[in-house]
């Protein structure tokens, strides 16, 4: 008997102070005229909104979240190119269908947290199974929830500014590319990559809308895991073209990307946005992996000329002589995996790609990446993130554009071919760049008063992050003096040395209320940034004999300089984001910012901003043939630091 008593109270025991529960069920996708039960969605997202909890879908659709503190939560179910779906549940401290027994003695004792929750169209529980969505396919894409300023986001659909998101992943399924730019070439709406030559390895120019901006380099700036990177162009002298500082890093690892195309989508970003907003997300990875997924993908391939220079051209056969393909070999590992508490992704990539010129020791690069990013949640309403990555690669650049050292210097645009170096000189040529990189990121996302759901407290969210970026790299040229270049007939040789190092720190807030059909929310974000950039530079000619290229040899100086620059700048913002009926969105933005770079006299610039965008196809009046029809305007100003 005592025994029985003991285990009943000991299950009593449990009852009264099991304060989590849990969700099951399946996601099941269907097309435009696919089949109406549906197909498994395999990786679809589970959370709960407003928390760190969810999980994925495994391969027949089934997904299962635990833990769960008692309280109402909307389950929403997202997968990409499907609308996504939403439903209200509860959890409840016991089963609806035990009767309410710890519930009605847990509110006896004084014990329970529980609200009365009675609505019908609210999913009431401790143990949910089969929970089941059935998405339907997104022809617009309308439903992906896509950055629109600072702590801002809205979907695509409501979205009332030019924001274009872009999934890399299915790009990266059929092609292999060297770099980021290489990757959005063509591919976005208003945004033109420009490379100045056909190299391997070569820089890129953003032009976003046309480009513009009176100072500055005219280029978006560009956050990866919310790191604001440099997206220079740096190198060697090459007379036209140099390397992208983005070579640095794997587009193999890239998750997403969102562009924020002009000053009225990007004010919220103020001295920092006039020229556009390029954010990249890399991969992390997910909850609800039973087990570790490795990845291993093997791409070889060369680069091929596939044009002829018209026969007006002079030399245009010499030029044609000089190409031949250039080899790619790239070999990318990673590994992926995690539970509730905590998820990783690795990876690894070694590429080597060379260029069209038949000198394979003039054009090619050579790089290796290393990624690791890391998720943890020593409680739910707390997350940790640390986003790191290490890359070292060498590039070398032949001499291009108008060089008269270079390919088309010696063939296409000269009468006399390599009239002012032989062949066998310009081959010797020997410029480019070694460079080591570290990024990394950690960042906090909180939520003080989960459980609190009376004026929306619950949603109340606290962001910190810190960020740095900091490179190392070596410019190099080198002309024998076994050859004659023009005047230049002793040898020369030139090196730079630059590191730079940008950190970034951001702390911001949010909240959400809600009150019938007006929703509001309200944010703040300070950031500041410091970007620190010294450089050494020496250029000695006459070295005598080729085997001596130690610049100390050279008697003659040509050129020698050191530079130095720190700026910085800080900014607040704070936005107010108001959406009625979920059809008519409304958002005022102000921002201050603070840089070094403004002088004594103009300490301080502020940019308003306000924007507007309605569902038009939501009107009674408008034909059901619309699925979607949208207005939107916006007004906003940014602006662009002097370049001094």
């Amino acid at each position: 008997m005592r025994n029985r008593l003991l285990l009943f109270f000991s299950l009593l025991f449990s009852l009264l102070f099991s304060q989590t529960g849990s969700i099951s069920g399946t996601v099941k996708g269907i097309g435009q005229t696919g089949s109406t039960d549906g197909e498994p969605l395999i990786s679809a997202s589970i959370y709960l909104k407003g928390t760190m909890i969810g999980a994925i879908t495994d391969t027949s659709g089934y997904y299962n979240i635990s833990r769960i503190p008692v309280g109402k939560y909307t389950l929403n179910a997202d997968y990409f190119g499907f609308k996504s779906q939403s439903k209200e549940i509860y959890i409840s401290v016991g089963d609806v269908k035990d009767g309410g027994v710890a519930s009605g003695l847990q509110k006896l004792l004084g014990l329970s947290n529980e609200s009365n929750e009675t609505s019908a169209q609210v999913i009431k529980g401790n143990q949910l199974f089969d929970i089941n969505f059935l998405l339907t396919e997104d022809v617009f894409a309308g439903d992906e929830v896509v950055v629109t300023g600072i702590a801002s986001e809205r979907s695509m659909e409501i979205s009332e500014v030019a924001v274009t998101r872009l999934d890399p992943r299915h790009l990266n399924e059929t092609s292999s590319y060297s770099d980021f730019g290489t990757m959005l070439a063509a591919k976005v709406s208003g945004l033109d990559i420009r490379k100045p030559s056909g190299t391997v390895g070569g820089g890129f120019r953003f032009d976003v809308r046309a480009g513009g901006g009176l100072n500055g380099n005219e280029q978006p700036v560009i956050f990866i895991d919310g790191m604001r990177v440099d997206n220079n162009e740096v190198g060697p002298y090459t007379y036209g073209q140099g390397v992208s500082t983005l070579l640095d890093f794997n587009p193999d690892d890239i998750e997403n990307i969102e562009i924020l195309k002009g000053p009225a989508a990007s004010t919220s970003y103020g001295t920092n946005g006039s020229n556009g907003i390029v954010f990249i997300e890399t991969k992390t990875g997910k909850a609800g992996q039973d087990k570790p997924t490795f990845t291993y993908k093997r791409t070889t391939g060369s680069n091929n000329p596939e044009f002829r220079i018209d026969e007006g051209f002079q030399n245009h056969e010499l030029f044609h002589d000089i190409l031949s393909p250039g080899k790619i070999a790239d070999d990318y590992f990673s590994v992926s995996g995690g539970d509730y508490n905590a998820r990783y992704f690795l990876s690894f990539s070694n590429r080597y790609e060379e260029g069209m010129l038949i000198w394979k020791h003039q054009n090619n690069f050579d790089r290796r990446t290393i990624r690791g990013n890391f998720d943890l949640l020593p409680q739910d309403n707390l997350k940790l993130s640390l986003n790191t990555s290490y890359s070292t690669y060498t590039a070398k650049i032949p001499h291009s554009d108008f060089s008269i050292y270079g390919a088309l210097g010696g063939t296409l645009i000269t009468f006399i071919p390599w009239k002012n170096a032989d062949s066998v000189a310009f081959a010797d040529i020997d410029q480019g760049m070694d460079s080591k990189r570290f990024t990394g990121s950690i960042s906090a996302t909180y939520y003080p008063m989960q459980k609190i759901n009376k004026y929306g407290l619950n949603t109340l969210v606290l962001k910190g992050k810190i960020g740095i970026d900091d490179v190392h790299r070596n410019h190099f040229t080198i002309m024998s003096s076994d050859y004659t270049y023009g005047t230049q007939g002793e040898g020369e040789k030139g090196v730079q040395r630059t590191d730079t190092k940008r950190m970034n720190y951001e702390i911001g807030l949010a909240h959400t209320f809600a009150n019938g059909p007006l929703i509001a929310t309200t944010s703040f974000t300070a950031q500041f940034f410091d970007n620190i950039n010294q450089s050494i530079e020496v250029r000695r000619e006459n070295f005598g004999q080729s085997e001596v290229t130690n610049i100390g040899s050279a008697p003659i100086i040509k050129e020698a300089s050191e530079t130095f620059f720190n700026g910085r700048d800080a900014g607040g913002v704070i936005t107010e984001e108001l959406s009625l009926y979920d059809q008519h969105y409304l958002t005022f933005s102000y921002r201050k910012d603070y840089a070094s770079a403004l002088g004594a006299k103009s300490e301080s610039i502020g940019y308003p901003g306000i924007r507007f965008a309605t569902r038009l196809d939501r009107l009674s009046f408008v034909p059901e043939q619309f699925n979607l029809l949208k207005f939107r305007m916006a007004y906003g100003e940014s602006g662009m630091l002097p370049g001094h």
